[in-house]
């Protein structure tokens, strides 16, 4: 991770402490803050599988070809975070950063299944076996292993999209004229975090309670 990248998201989850104080995702925050760069090199040392990702794969850097109002087809932007590491991560953070937690509940193992079914069929095409390769229990493995690292990055992303970045290099696109306005989408933004928290517990990614 860059060092420029590493203080961007190192502050961020310091801007999150503050939004999250007094709370019972703080002790989960911290970790996330005291480890952050640990929790980046896991995500490269101990996956099953690694490739070149694209580092920063959300809905803000799809763009989507429509007949219609039919989607007909996407293509990936932004590739200054690609980075080497598991499928597992840009595979996570998709679905984390882009979706809502009701879909989440609804679809999340089958959006897994989505994906590694056209992995395997990709693998196919290039006479490769699955199995031999990165099998979907390693897939599984490196789920387990990446999640710290997918919400540190969706964090930053979430207080991006949000309109909570209103200084520095990188500010959002949304500006907020008022308070109320402010409110507002600092809640929106806690939601979203306290969301996909409450998911990662649900899919046994971690327990809140052991985190000291």
């Amino acid at each position: 991770m860059g060092n420029l990248l590493f203080n961007f998201t190192y502050k961020r989850l310091s801007k999150a402490l503050d939004k999250f104080k007094e709370t019972e995702y703080v002790p989960l925050l911290q970790t996330l803050k005291d480890n952050c760069v640990t929790y980046f090199q896991e995500a490269i040392d101990l996956v099953k599988g690694k490739c070149i990702c694209h580092g920063d794969i959300w809905k803000e850097n799809i763009l989507f070809k429509y007949e219609g109002n039919v989607p007909v087809n996407a293509c990936l932007i932004d590739y200054q975070t690609s980075r080497e590491s598991s499928p597992a991560v840009d595979t996570l953070y998709l679905i984390i950063s882009s979706t809502d937690t009701e879909l989440r509940q609804k679809h999340f193992h089958k959006l897994l299944d989505t994906y590694f079914q056209t992995f395997d069929q990709m693998l196919s095409e290039a006479t490769l076996i699955t199995d031999k390769v990165y099998s979907r229990e390693m897939f599984n493995n490196d789920l387990k292993i990446v999640w710290p690292a997918c919400l540190i990055t969706a964090n930053t992303a979430l207080w991006l999209s949000s309109g909570l970045q209103q200084e520095g290099h990188v500010r959002s696109k949304l500006v907020w004229n008022t308070s109320e306005e402010m409110e507002r989408a600092v809640n929106n933004y806690k939601n979203k975090i306290k969301s996909i928290i409450n998911d990662f517990c649900s899919y046994g990614f971690l327990n809140l309670e052991t985190v000291k």
